[in-house]
């Protein structure tokens, strides 16, 4: 029974030392590599945060309105064949008069010849 415990506590003790090659190789990586935490934390504060406010700013402060287009009544788009179950039948359900056309133009007021 003391064989057995003995034989216990040397392989306890040989897997926590780094005897083997490649806990001793995993040992040296992490020791050489233990301060690239600072290189990625500059990199991410002067690098990724700069970055991404400089999308903000192109993005939400100087964006420009989208110009639409004057109305040209395609024969192939925007057919009926019936009305639609909901409203006065021509609008779809996510319709808005500010971006979409109905099939005989813009609704009064909208569309590219209207000044927002």
């Amino acid at each position: 029974m003391a064989s057995v415990a003995r034989i216990a506590a040397r392989r306890m003790t040989a897997a926590a030392t780094p005897a083997n090659s490649t806990l001793a190789a995993r040992a040296k990586s992490t020791a050489e590599h233990s301060g690239s935490w600072s290189f990625w934390y500059k990199v991410s504060i002067f690098g990724a945060f700069p970055a991404m406010a400089a999308v903000f700013y192109k993005g939400f402060v100087m964006a420009e309105h989208p110009h639409l287009d004057e109305f040209v009544p395609y024969e192939h788009l925007r057919i009926r064949r019936k009305a639609f179950p909901w409203g006065d039948g021509q609008k779809t359900l996510f319709h808005t008069d500010e971006a979409n056309a109905l099939p005989d133009g813009w609704v009064e007021g909208h569309g590219p010849s209207a000044h927002h």
